[in-house]
């Protein structure tokens, strides 16, 4: 795909809108800005639909003028990092209106996910990496977009950390950098950031650390009573998982956080061979081979039962 043929698709239409996945994050938000950026590049005005983008992206040039609710009218949406309409519930009613639906992500699309048109490379690092080779080599990249498409990569690939950092994205990032990415400020906003709250989610996360499988997995979580009476929010559980993933002697971590009630938000994350994808699917949800997430309405004791046999499974 390239930005002479997304203009093609969009020409006429003045009603132009993006959205992505529920509980956004890093990849979804700096995606869906910088994509924002590069048709303001080309003279075409766009908007952004997120429900509760996280705090933490707010130094982001764009953030403040993300809308929450859907619009009356949309002729164009956009759908990043977002390969599942039950993943954008919120916009669904955006997405039933729009006259085109363009898709663009590094995931596989969930089967009767329907668009006009649908760019994805499960290859590539993150969607932030895919809007970054939309700008090509003749459009100049903004400082804006820049900051938001250095922080959609670092995100998905934890900061360079992850198997799925290519030579193309570090080419990537070191463009970025030459625009004016304060890679820096980014990298310790998003992994050297400490608050009272996100000690609190890690304190609460170890009382109730478990392991399953012959202790092959690290599993823990949040319940909604404990997220209520601590006044935690998904921002600041987001380092759970991965502070689980540095155990050395497992094989699979696994979060689960109750942000609404009776409703498991799932993270998995793979240390080895196992593919925590697979296992997110036999939940409704997907990711990538060594990180995944889903939902679930089963209650906590059952759902780590299921979980276990779906990663015992697979080992």
């Amino acid at each position: 795909m390239t930005i002479e043929q997304i203009i093609q698709w969009i020409d006429g239409y003045t009603e132009i809108y993006i959205t992505g996945h529920i509980h956004p994050d890093g990849d979804c938000v700096g995606a869906a800005i910088g994509l924002r950026e590069l048709l303001l590049a080309h003279g075409i005005k766009a908007k952004i639909l997120l429900e509760n983008p996280p705090e933490v992206y707010s130094f982001l040039n764009g953030y403040e003028e993300i809308i929450q609710q859907n619009p009356e009218q949309v002729e164009v949406l956009f759908v990043v990092d977002c390969n599942d309409q039950g993943r954008f519930t919120p916009f669904l009613d955006s997405y039933n209106r729009a006259r085109v639906v363009i898709n663009i992500d590094h995931h596989e699309l969930a089967k009767g996910y329907i668009s006009d048109k649908h760019w994805v490379e499960p290859e590539k690092s993150s969607t932030s990496e895919m809007i970054y080779d939309l700008f090509g080599e003749e459009t100049v990249i903004s400082k804006a977009a820049a900051d938001a498409l250095y922080t959609g990569i670092i995100f998905d690939t934890g900061g360079f950390m992850h198997s799925n950092t290519q030579e193309s994205t570090m080419i990537a990032a070191g463009r970025l950098m030459r625009a004016g990415a304060d890679f820096n400020f980014i990298m310790k906003r998003l992994f050297h950031r400490q608050t009272v709250n996100k000690l609190m989610a890690k304190k609460i996360a170890l009382q109730n650390l478990c392991f399953l499988g012959g202790d092959k997995i690290a599993a823990t979580m949040i319940s909604y009573q404990e997220m209520q009476e601590n006044h935690l929010s998904k921002e600041d559980t987001e380092d759970v998982v991965h502070m689980l993933a540095q155990l050395e002697e497992i094989e699979a971590a696994v979060f689960a956080a109750e942000f609404s009630k009776g409703n498991y938000k799932l993270s998995f994350r793979s240390k080895r061979h196992l593919d925590v994808c697979e296992v997110a699917g036999a939940f409704g949800g997907g990711g990538h081979k060594k990180a995944a997430g889903a939902s679930s309405d089963l209650p906590a004791g059952e759902l780590f039962r299921q979980i276990e046999k779906e990663i015992i499974s697979r080992l």
